[in-house]
């Protein structure tokens, strides 16, 4: 009983974690976008492609890390992260469509 409680712990927590990192993978985006519509600066925005890529490298090397290599809290983080993203545009969205 106690082993279920914790791994249902666990997968909760990788989907907080993939939600944490999908939320600030999507911030990340909408400030090298930003940048690059405003003062149209290119190597601003490949820099933040740079940071993005290498907070999903490192994400993910951690979410193995403290998983022990067991791939289904991989995949729970990942659902946590797309539907963080799947929001962040949503709310992104209704915020054009708002104008």
């Amino acid at each position: 009983m106690i082993e279920d409680a914790q791994s249902v712990a666990t997968l909760a927590l990788a989907l907080a974690g993939g939600a944490v990192v999908g939320a600030l993978h999507a911030r990340l985006l909408w400030l090298s976008v930003n940048q690059l519509i405003h003062d149209g600066r290119i190597w601003v925005f490949a820099a933040g492609a740079l940071g993005r890529l290498a907070l999903i490298v490192v994400a993910t090397a951690w979410f193995l890390n403290v998983a022990d290599g067991r791939l289904i809290d991989l995949a729970v983080a990942v659902v946590g992260f797309v539907t963080a993203r799947i929001a962040a545009t949503r709310l992104v969205k209704r915020g054009f469509e708002g104008r």
